[in-house]
């Protein structure tokens, strides 16, 4: 096969899609991102804020495994997101309501759980759909990128929201107001899905993310979409992920709920303000390693590797933490140990989406599978973040400490488990690749023929690697 010229990025199959999706999150989550990181702070922590949050992730694993991918696979993946993301807007709005309620914890939680089972259904929608998009977008040799360039666009939002919003403070703006602009500036993500992505764009299909399925095997898996999630959440290769998978989601509620208690001063505008520049250098370091660390985690294609590589960083961040003497208002502590989380929380997603997207190829069913492991995990704990506290209010590290290293160890070794029978193949460069050979596991899930040729329509130059499971 002759080689084909090199072609950039921006040139490869449907990447502008990805990118258009990735503007609306970004506007999605500009808002999203400070009212969830901020809940601890602008509302009762222990009464509200921690309960709601819990809420919203439950709902969000329940509509997981019963709702979100019979919905999206009957109405397509860009109308679901334009009404996921609706719910989205919605919960924004009701945490400006409840910060009305000053001083009325049964008001607040009235209006607050009802927003949270609607956001929860929405983001199980919202991201089983996304996953789906961004696979039929992609290619199994540019998924890394594409999943990169995503998350790297949509993570930007962390770092902007908060810096927004600490600028609109810093202009003597009320927080109320503060979160009502941010409010507005989120209902730009619908917007641009509605009219571009579902209005614009037709429904990807790619080829090379669609597996075919022998006959046979069709004929036979006459199992609803439902049930099919339920056998996915408790299959041999899903509960392997799951640990990886858990391991996230603690790192996610540790650093949007439990750190930024570390700024306590006394001074609630001033303490605002601190943490949402905490929150900030957050979000710029996770931008910056979403951008990053896909063509790396293409290239090495080892997560295990990976994983244990990231889990010494992270590690190291949480032991300073807990040993340092005084870690309260210390910010030159807390920037730093946000910015490894943040590297982290970006790390380990990549991995998490690789997995799932190797071993269930352009399936919303994995998707919906997969987010249920994630969100019940956030969810509970979340719900347990409280008993996590010391008595001065500060996240206990004593606690999340060994936690995080216990759940290191493991989600080190179930990887190995579950990645030691793929054998990553080296395609050459300028569009000859190597065909993905999957065997049928047992889900009856991911069967697709290999091809002598390669798969058709990779446009980059770089080297690919191609996950080939054992038979």
């Amino acid at each position: 096969m002759p080689s084909a010229s090199p072609v950039s990025l921006f040139k490869l199959n449907r990447i502008w899609d990805v990118i258009l999706l990735a503007l609306a999150f970004f506007f999605v989550f500009l808002a999203f991102s400070v009212v969830q990181n901020m809940a601890s702070t602008v509302l009762p922590s222990g009464e509200v804020a921690f309960p709601a949050l819990g809420t919203l992730y439950l709902a969000f694993a329940f509509f997981n495994l019963f709702g979100a991918a019979p919905l999206v696979d009957r109405i397509g993946t860009r109308p679901a997101m334009f009404f996921a993301t609706l719910t989205y807007t919605l919960f924004d709005a009701s945490n400006v309501g409840a910060m009305l309620m000053v001083g009325n914890i049964g008001h607040q939680l009235a209006l607050l759980v009802p927003a949270s089972l609607l956001i929860g259904a929405g983001a199980a929608v919202l991201w089983t759909a996304q996953g789906s998009y961004v696979i039929k977008c992609a290619t199994k040799e540019t998924i890394g990128r594409y999943t990169g360039v995503f998350f790297g666009i949509m993570s930007a939002s962390n770092m902007v929201g908060p810096l927004f919003t600490g600028a609109l403070l810093q202009g003597n703006v009320n927080k109320e107001d503060a979160f009502k602009i941010l409010t507005g500036l989120g209902a730009l993500g619908p917007l641009i899905i509605v009219i571009f992505i579902w209005g614009m764009r037709a429904e990807p299909s790619n080829p090379e993310a669609s597996p075919m399925l022998p006959e046979a095997s069709v004929e036979q898996d006459k199992t609803p979409m439902m049930l099919k999630a339920f056998k996915l959440v408790i299959s041999k290769e899903m509960l392997m992920i799951a640990p990886l998978v858990y391991l996230s989601a603690c790192e996610q509620t540790f650093n949007t709920g439990s750190l930024p208690l570390f700024i306590n001063t006394g001074s609630p505008s001033e303490d605002l303000r601190s943490k949402l520049y905490l929150s900030a250098a957050y979000g710029a370091a996770l931008t910056l390693t979403s951008f990053v660390i896909g063509p790396i985690t293409d290239w090495v294609s080892n997560p295990t590797l990976i994983i244990a590589v990231d889990a010494i960083a992270h590690l190291a961040a949480l032991i300073a933490l807990w040993v340092h003497p005084s870690p309260m208002n210390n910010l030159a502590l807390l920037y730093p140990c946000s910015i490894v989380v943040a590297m982290s929380d970006a790390t380990l997603l990549n991995q998490a989406y690789k997995l799932v997207a190797g071993l269930f190829p352009a399936n919303p069913t994995a998707y919906a599978a997969y987010k249920f492991h994630s969100a019940g995990a956030i969810g509970i704990f979340f719900f347990t973040s409280k008993s996590m506290l010391s008595s001065s209010g500060a996240p206990s590290m004593a606690i999340w400490t060994p936690l995080l290293i216990a759940m290191f160890v493991l989600a080190v070794g179930t990887t190995h488990l579950v990645s030691r029978d793929i054998e990553w193949k080296k395609g050459s460069r300028g569009g000859e690749t190597v065909a993905l050979e999957v065997s049928a596991n047992e889900s009856g899930l991911g069967f697709l023929k290999t091809s002598d040729s390669g798969i058709v329509g990779n446009e980059s130059d770089e080297p690919v690697y191609t996950a080939v499971l054992s038979k």
